[in-house]
């Protein structure tokens, strides 16, 4: 390969790392729809339940993936990165002062700092010798919830729940779904062979805590101190937090918990069924009080918390605000980076993205939750007076907070770029992606998934109706 690679469009992933899907089909990244895999000759996807980790690396659809970043291509598998950079900003060199930087601009940060001792030659020995630094693992569709946004190949309770529906004659939301049969045993031996030069696995699914498979990994890790050398990343739903995975977060270099919450109280239950936040709100706090009162062994474990802002939790992520600034508080003495609340957008399925919301629901958004929020927010942050180090901690992570709320306006257009550049409101803002058959089918779902599990959308969002049709 002996091109170095442009700024502009290029991407480290494809040269460090490597993503299944719970089907166990492997693609670029998390980003990347599971349908755009990593294929064979043939045109169909390689899968770790047959193939090796090896010979899908080496691949010449993977190697002719790595040309065509280098070329400069904006690769239509990227959609999702190109379409963030796009509405937030087309400047890399404002990466740092913007509300939603890509994933493509956030690995490259990361991983082009951490790869400066090869980027030798323009970055020629990362292009021309590529290592699989990087894993994100998807482990099945097993899964103990059935959350309204997700999808069938991430959850074995929704492909249950969709077969009562086919049985009972009642429309189904998804295409129907065969449950892939695992065998592990290729996965595992592929990811131990790679262990030498793997610096950061993420678990994803499906439920991770619930595969047993990934015990054996971590213990050789630990038992052989390769766990020193590696970032740990859970994506889980709190649910199953158990003392052994607790011990095992201790081990590793760094350790990142990425608890899957979508609101709080009602409006976490009614999204993640059955969840219960009393109890998840239980396990948040058992992590919080072990960092705080174990911090030698817990000062290189975060946890994240990263609600899907979607239809249904908009009108109510003032409540999650409050709830996350307080509970910081606790803790923000020792907490720097600890305790992370991130907000992303959901696109698909697009009749749950934010912009089904016709202009009065914008509208009443815009006066009822945000301006409350950001003026919550603001208070707090002009009345710091001392900037000590526990202040600045605390401002920061009120900046980063504040910056995803204006991130969510700018998605839902309510808040445009005036003249100057600077963010103005958007009063009146036209139905701009108002679509009245994706409004029917969003109405439709929603009744037909209210009447099966007993919930009612009205007791989270009063007038959910009005402000969708």
């Amino acid at each position: 390969m002996n091109t170095a690679p442009s700024h502009k469009n290029f991407c480290i992933l494809p040269f460090i790392h490597l993503a299944t899907t719970t089907e166990g089909t492997c693609r670029m990244c998390c980003k990347v729809s599971r349908f755009d895999t990593i294929n064979k000759p043939d045109g169909t996807p390689y899968n770790v339940n047959v193939d090796s980790i090896d010979e899908i690396w080496n691949s010449d659809h993977y190697n002719e993936i790595r040309s065509r970043v280098l070329a400069d291509e904006q690769l239509p598998e990227c959609a999702t990165c190109w379409r963030e950079e796009e509405i937030f900003s087309s400047d890399w060199s404002k990466h740092k002062k913007d509300e939603l930087p890509s994933k493509r601009r956030i690995e490259n940060q990361k991983w082009l700092h951490r790869e400066k001792t090869r980027l030798t030659d323009d970055w020629a020995t990362v292009v021309d010798e590529p290592e699989i630094r990087y894993f994100d693992v998807r482990l099945s569709n097993l899964c103990n919830l059935k959350c309204r946004m997700c999808w069938p190949h991430f959850s074995s309770q929704i492909v249950k729940e969709q077969n009562q529906f086919a049985a009972a004659g009642l429309p189904t939301h998804y295409k129907e779904y065969d449950l892939p049969d695992w065998d592990d045993t290729l996965l595992w031996e592929g990811i131990e062979n790679n262990l030498v030069k793997l610096e950061e696995i993420t678990f994803v699914g499906g439920e991770p805590t619930l595969h047993e498979g990934i015990d054996h990994l971590l213990d050789r890790l630990v038992s052989t101190g390769q766990s020193k050398t590696i970032r740990l990343k859970f994506t889980t739903n709190l649910t199953n937090i158990q003392p052994k995975f607790l011990e095992y977060m201790k081990h590793f270099k760094n350790t990142i918990i990425n608890g899957s919450i979508d609101g709080v109280g009602a409006t976490n239950d009614y999204i993640r069924y059955p969840s219960d936040w009393p109890t998840l709100e239980k396990n948040i706090f058992k992590l919080l009080t072990l960092r705080r009162k174990q911090y030698e062994h817990w000062r290189s474990t975060s946890l994240t918390l990263t609600p899907v802002i979607q239809i249904y939790n908009v009108f109510n992520i003032h409540d999650l605000v409050y709830w996350y600034v307080e509970n910081w508080l606790t803790i923000f003495h020792k907490s720097k980076k600890f305790f992370i609340l991130n907000m992303d957008l959901l696109y698909d399925p697009s009749h749950l993205s934010v912009k089904r919301l016709n202009a009065t629901g914008r509208q009443h958004w815009y006066q009822h939750t945000y301006l409350p929020t950001l003026e919550y927010l603001d208070d707090i942050i002009d009345n710091i007076d001392d900037f000590d180090r526990d202040s600045r901690d605390y401002w920061y992570v009120l900046i980063e907070l504040r910056k995803k709320v204006v991130n969510i306006a700018i998605y839902m257009q309510v808040l445009t770029y005036g003249p100057d550049g600077k963010l103005i409101p958007t009063h009146d803002a036209p139905d701009i992606e108002h679509n009245p058959k994706l409004a029917k089918k969003l109405a439709d779902y929603t009744r037909q998934l209210d009447q099966h599990r007993g919930q009612d959308i009205t007791t989270i969002v009063p007038n959910f109706y009005e402000m969708i049709q």
